[in-house]
């Protein structure tokens, strides 16, 4: 929603959004998309930072596994489920 006395002054901003509009005479749909589309790309950067962590924490465990009291491939399922999980969560709930 945007405060008319802004609207018509050129520096018109979004009540929630600290950056100004990006035109002079921004509509009210304008904050809504763009608050939307900054939690849609904060999912896709959350599920980034999960694949990373996956990848981190299995090449880790492959290459210091040693195979005698374990099953490796359990090992490494187990690591790559709670990598990607601990990746991801800690990047959502970071913002």
């Amino acid at each position: 929603m945007l405060s008319d006395s802004l609207r018509n002054s050129g520096t018109a901003t979004c009540i929630g959004n600290s950056q100004p509009a990006t035109n002079s005479t921004p509509n009210q749909s304008d904050c809504f998309v763009g608050t939307a589309l900054k939690h849609h790309m904060g999912l896709k950067h959350d599920f980034i930072n999960g694949v990373i962590s996956l990848v981190i924490g299995v090449a880790i465990t492959k290459l210091t596994a040693s195979g005698d009291e374990y099953d490796t491939t359990d090992v490494l399922l187990a690591v790559a489920i709670t990598s990607f999980f601990s990746g991801f969560f800690t990047s959502y709930f970071a913002k």
